[in-house]
């Protein structure tokens, strides 16, 4: 009887959380030995707070998982997770949690066998509870727990429901435990004002990886932004190929395959390759930065992964790429290009008109043509935007309409239905090319502000354009959204439309915008100094007040708001490019190859309108080198320093690369610095 109850009593050998996860979990200490720094800081008595910025699959859910397994089997205490929503903790006990106990024999012995110990969101075991909650106010209440752990943290409002952050309320779950209360902080960086997860960082020892050099064995302090270099002048498959890291201190040039050596060395150093960086703190709230570049991507990968953003910048002028990159994969919040930049003047656009070109034509290089009504109470404020190829842009044409086909009775479109019948028209309007050839050309579509408190009459409008016989993908009904981080444009809903699917009636498609991000998008097109892709061109007569207009707005904590009452025009442009990124039309494609064959608009001889000046007065074919200068983001004009080598405009510049040797491709997978063959960094020697 005594030999099976010694087991009960016999004391439990003394076990780091790191010692735990290698002898429970199977947890491999040589894949990422750093790792291991950080889950023992989770089980010192010293620390009370722990906090771990870095990219996405960096093993942050791992460091959790064992601190939470090592809480329930080899020091029992309270425990609670709180991820950003419901939704994300069902998944992450469904997928994470439950697989961890069933497959764990400690932790399966653990978990009581009475009915409801096993629920979803309250798990019991022999000596503590486990709650996994999402952050409300209410989630927090009436729960005290000595150990707590907040995942994703920048996903989490700041403030929930008014009572604090999920940190402070996590913190009053701990009061009564003071001295015996530990916490976990970790999360992607996603708050570019360097709030949430940086400043908790960047609040305790802020310790950050800096392992030895393999050239001249000197510590370094690693950082992706600095010190990932690549041929950035072409293809991601050519940043990939030249992928390498600098030496922060003697310039080596380490290769990928280093990457292994790098890691290794760290795991016998002191930190396991850790440094504090902030001398000021105590041990009581140590908190960890890991940088991409040591972390299980590649460098080949990171490189490929970042010129693809640079890519979608450059033809794009979408800052979606890099934002993803930087927080998700680099570790580090994003910066964004314009951020800091003064808001346009419209002296400076108005500086740019072309001289020659009217408005109510069409000038050289136009491919398609929308149109774009914005929804007053008392008129319909129009514009006609071409675009062509590199999304390259033109203002074709600005008007009002005021009243109806009698010359004098107002338009009311939001109280009179019948007032609506003013738009058929410009579903056959067609503009003269500049050319003076006499072909004209018609818009693809007419995009209208959807407006959701006159929803009503919109699909009214829409069913009055199907009984007229227009094709139902020329009438686009567009209504913003107000989330800078959704996408840049949701599928086509329409309103009878079942949560579950199903049969959908007659009745119109409307697209959500995210007004935001086109408005970031619109922003950094405007302020491309030279004619080429994502450059707007406006004609010699476009009004000041149509000026006035586009610039009303400028963007506050991420967000676009207006400075000036009027902002029609901003929002004609804004709609315009949205029209193009709906289905079945352009998407993320760039070029026009797409266009239907009857609203395509018909080639012009360039020379007729543009061979005399650019817009700035210069000659073109006269361009040198001294002429090519920095865009207001600090890049070079990709279309000036494409025409000083005598190539096609359009070529990419990268504007958030830093400056790298040129190297030439590698053939056949061989570094042309070193001669050595690159391998994987999981390839150890």
């Amino acid at each position: 009887m005594l030999r099976r109850v010694a087991s009960i009593i016999r004391p439990k050998a003394s076990l780091t959380v790191s010692q735990w996860a290698i002898e429970h979990l199977g947890y491999d200490p040589e894949t990422l030995p750093w790792q291991m720094e950080i889950m023992d800081a989770l089980g010192d008595p010293e620390v009370a707070e722990v906090g771990l910025m870095g990219p996405a699959q960096a093993g942050k859910s791992e460091i959790g998982l064992a601190w939470l397994g090592w809480s329930i089997e080899h020091d029992p205490a309270g425990f609670m997770i709180c991820q950003p929503s419901k939704v994300l903790t069902q998944d992450f006990v469904v997928r994470r949690v439950a697989p961890m106990i069933k497959s764990t024999s400690a932790l399966r012995g653990q978990l009581l066998s009475e009915v409801g110990a096993d629920n979803m969101f309250l798990k019991q075991f022999r000596a503590m509870l486990l709650t996994s909650i999402w952050p409300t106010a209410e989630n927090f209440r009436a729960r005290p727990v000595p150990r707590g752990w907040v995942d994703d943290y920048d996903a989490i409002d700041a403030n929930i429901e008014g009572k604090g952050s999920a940190v402070s309320l996590m913190d009053d779950r701990a009061a009564t435990f003071e001295g015996r209360d530990t916490k976990f902080i970790s999360s992607s960086p996603a708050d570019e004002k360097g709030g949430k997860i940086e400043a908790f960082v960047k609040g305790g020892t802020h310790e950050r990886l800096m392992p030895p050099c393999p050239h001249c064995e000197e510590r370094i302090e690693i950082d992706l932004r600095r010190d990932l270099r690549f041929d950035d002048s072409g293809s991601a498959d050519l940043a990939e190929q030249t992928a390498h890291v600098v030496c922060s201190k003697n310039g080596c040039i380490i290769e990928p395959h280093h990457k292994r050596t790098m890691i290794d060395a760290m795991a016998r150093l002191p930190g396991r390759g850790f440094v504090v960086t902030n001398l000021d703190a105590g041990r009581r709230r140590r908190t960890f930065s890991a940088d991409g570049l040591l972390c299980f991507r590649s460098w080949g990968r990171l490189a490929r992964q970042w010129r693809e953003a640079q890519i979608e910048w450059e033809t794009l002028q979408s800052e979606a790429g890099l934002v993803g990159f930087f927080n998700g994969k680099a570790g580090y919040n994003y910066r964004s290009i314009l951020s800091g930049e003064p808001p346009i003047e419209i002296k400076t656009l108005a500086a740019r008109r072309r001289k020659g070109w009217k408005l109510g034509t069409v000038p050289a290089g136009v491919k398609v043509i929308v149109i774009t009504v914005d929804v007053q109470a008392n008129r319909f404020e129009c514009a006609a935007v071409g675009y062509g190829d590199g999304l390259e842009c033109w203002v074709i044409d600005r008007w009002t309409i005021e009243t109806l086909a009698d010359g004098l009775t107002s338009v009311q479109p939001l109280r009179y239905r019948e007032h609506w019948a003013a738009l058929l028209p410009l579903f056959s309007r067609d503009w003269p090319l500049a050319d003076g050839s006499g072909q004209a050309a018609q818009a693809l579509t007419v995009a209208i502000d959807a407006r959701g408190g006159e929803s009503d009459l919109v699909t009214g409008f829409w069913h009055l354009c199907v009984a007229a016989g227009i094709h139902r993908n020329r009438v686009t009904l567009l209504q913003g959204g107000n989330n800078p981080r959704a996408e840049l444009i949701s599928r086509a809903r329409r309103s009878d439309e079942k949560a579950g699917g199903g049969v959908k009636r007659n009745s119109p498609a409307k697209w959500t915008v995210n007004v935001h991000a086109l408005k970031n998008i619109l922003d950094a097109r405007l302020r491309r100094e030279k004619p080429g892709p994502g450059y707007i061109h406006f004609p010699e007569d476009f009004r000041e007040l149509h000026f006035d207009e586009l610039t009303a707005e400028e963007k506050q904590d991420g967000k676009w708001k207006k400075i000036r009452p009027r902002n029609e025009t901003l929002d004609l442009m804004v709609m315009s490019y949205a029209a193009l990124l709906r289905s079945p039309f352009a998407g993320t494609r760039t070029t026009m190859s797409w266009v239907p064959r009857e609203y395509r608009v018909p080639e012009q001889e360039l020379p007729n309108l543009m061979a005399s000046k650019n817009d700035d007065g210069t000659d073109p074919a006269a361009l040198g080198a001294a002429d090519i200068k920095p865009s207001a983001s600090g890049s070079i004009d990709e279309t000036a320093r494409d025409r000083a080598d005598g190539q096609e405009p359009g070529a990419a510049v990268a504007t958030a690369a830093p400056a790298a040797p040129k190297r030439k491709r590698r053939a056949g997978g061989v570094n042309p610095i070193t001669g050595r063959a690159a391998g994987s960094w999981l390839k150890r020697n």
